[in-house]
């Protein structure tokens, strides 16, 4: 019998290397927040998405935005809602920046964040300087043309310690 591999997960030897990688593993619970809204807002109007554990690592595997079309030239940006106490501030597009929420569809929640914050609890990515322990808000901002109404519902996984 042959046993056929592709040429990614064959074991080559020809150019193996060591590489020093470093692994960090998230201890904790798996939580899924999940919401259904229906809005009915005008431009530059927030959504609020839901509250999470200042100490949320946020999933990017499980991270859905559904949204109904909102209509030609609207956006969405999704982000923390500015909060005193939590020393949050600015943060409204922390997660994506200008979705394109004119056609229904399905968008990352956590589209803005890279490889540097895979790892970074909530009120890190929220711009605090502490965690202040205090739930944060997560929001979302319609911008652009004049959204109408429609349904949006949100899936995210996020592990607390």
């Amino acid at each position: 019998m042959t046993e056929h591999k592709g040429e990614n997960i064959a074991n080559r030897r020809d150019d193996a290397r060591s590489l020093d990688v470093k692994a960090q593993h998230l201890h904790g619970r798996v939580l899924t927040w999940r919401e259904k809204i229906t809005v009915d807002a005008a431009q530059d109007d927030t959504i609020d998405l839901g509250v999470i554990p200042s100490h949320a690592v946020l999933s990017t595997v499980v991270s859905e935005f559904r949204h109904e079309a909102f209509g030609a030239g609207v956006t969405a940006d999704i982000g923390f809602a500015d909060n005193d106490r939590a020393g949050v501030s600015g943060q409204t597009a922390a997660l994506a920046a200008d979705l394109d929420v004119a056609a229904a569809g399905v968008k990352k929640l956590t589209a803005a964040l890279g490889i540097s914050d895979l790892d970074k609890e909530a009120w890190e990515l929220a711009g605090a300087t502490e965690d202040k322990k205090i739930p944060l808000k997560v929001i979302a901002t319609l911008k652009g043309g004049i959204p109408s109404s429609g349904s949006i519902a949100i899936e995210q996984n996020y592990v607390t310690g």
